[in-house]
C-alpha cells in the first residue's frame, strides 16, 4: 500500500471510531430503523473496533515524518496548532461537552511523540546515545501527566519504531510497533478504565470479545503497514487531513446536540 492509501484508511477508520464514542448509534438504530439492541450490537462494536487501526498507522507516520521532514520546527509547529484547534471539538464531543482547554485529543499525543525523535536525533549527534534518552523519559511522563490520549506509552509506540527506521529497518520498526500495540492491550489498558477490572478478559466468567476485536483490529493496522511500499502513492492536500479532524469532530458534536 502507498501512504497515500494508508493515510485515508487511517482516517476513516478513526471517525468510525468517534462515530461509537460520541453518537448513541443503538438508539439511532432502535428509533428510526426499528432495529433491536441485541440485532445492532454487532454494528456498535464493529464500529469501536474498526476505529482501533488507525492509531499504528498515525503513530508510524509520525516516526515517518520526523525521519523524510525538511523543516522540523514547522513539522511539530502544524501538529501543535491543529491540537490547540482540535481540543475544544474533542471535549466537546468525546469529553461529555467538557469545554475547558487541556491537552487530551490524540494531536498532542503525536506532537510529544514527535518532540521525542527529533530531540533524540539532536541529542545523540551532539552528545551521548544513552543521553539521548533522557528527554525522552521526561517526556513520557509529560504526556501521563498532561493526560494525553493514550498516555506516556502511546509516545513510546512513536520513538521506538521512529529509532529502528531511522537505522533502515522499515520492518523491524513495524514489528516493534506490533508488539507494542499487543503489551498495550494486555496490559496498559487494563488500569485506564477500559475494563471493570484490571485483566478482566483473563476471566472467562465475562465476555470480553469486544475487547480481543479491538486489539486484533489494531493489529490489522500493523499488517497494512507491513504492505506499505515506502512510495507515496496519489498527490494529496496533506493540509486536509489535519483540517478533517477538528471538522469531523465538531460536525459529530452539532449532529449529537
Amino acid at each position: 500500500m502507498t501512504w497515500s492509501k494508508l493515510k485515508w484508511t487511517a482516517l476513516f477508520s478513526m471517525i468510525l471510531g468517534h462515530i461509537y464514542a460520541a453518537v448513541p448509534v443503538q438508539t439511532i438504530l432502535l428509533t428510526y430503523f426499528k432495529i433491536e439492541p441485541d440485532v445492532s450490537y454487532p454494528v456498535v462494536t464493529a464500529l469501536q473496533c474498526i476505529g482501533s487501526i488507525a492509531f499504528p498507522i498515525y503513530a508510524f507516520g509520525i516516526a515517518q515524518g520526523c525521519i523524510h521532514t525538511d523543516n522540523a520546527l514547522f513539522y511539530c509547529l502544524r501538529l501543535l496548532v491543529f491540537a490547540i484547534i482540535a481540543e475544544v471539538p474533542y471535549n466537546l464531543t468525546l469529553r461529555y461537552g467538557f469545554v475547558k482547554f487541556a491537552f487530551n485529543n490524540i494531536l498532542f499525543t503525536l506532537l510529544l511523540g514527535a518532540v521525542c525523535c527529533l530531540l533524540y536525533d539532536f541529542i545523540k549527534k551532539q552528545i551521548f546515545s544513552w543521553a539521548a534518552w533522557i528527554p525522552v523519559l521526561l517526556l513520557v511522563f509529560l504526556a501521563e501527566i498532561l493526560n494525553v490520549e493514550g498516555g506516556g506509552f502511546a509516545v513510546i509506540c512513536i520513538i521506538i519504531p521512529y529509532v529502528l527506521y531511522r537505522r533502515h529497518n522499515k520492518t523491524a520498526s513495524v514489528i516493534s510497533l506490533g508488539i507494542l500495540i499487543v503489551i498495550y492491550y494486555a496490559f496498559i489498558k487494563q488500569f485506564t478504565g477500559s475494563l471493570d477490572a484490571p485483566f478482566q478478559w483473563l476471566n472467562p466468567r465475562y465476555d470480553t470479545s469486544s475487547f480481543f476485536l479491538e486489539c486484533a483490529c489494531a493489529l490489522i493496522g500493523i499488517l497494512l503497514l507491513i504492505s506499505y511500499n515506502e512510495k507515496k502513492g496519489k498527490a494529496y492536500c496533506q493540509w486536509f487531513h489535519y483540517i478533517a479532524y477538528p471538522a469531523h469532530l465538531l460536525l459529530l458534536y452539532i449532529l449529537n446536540t
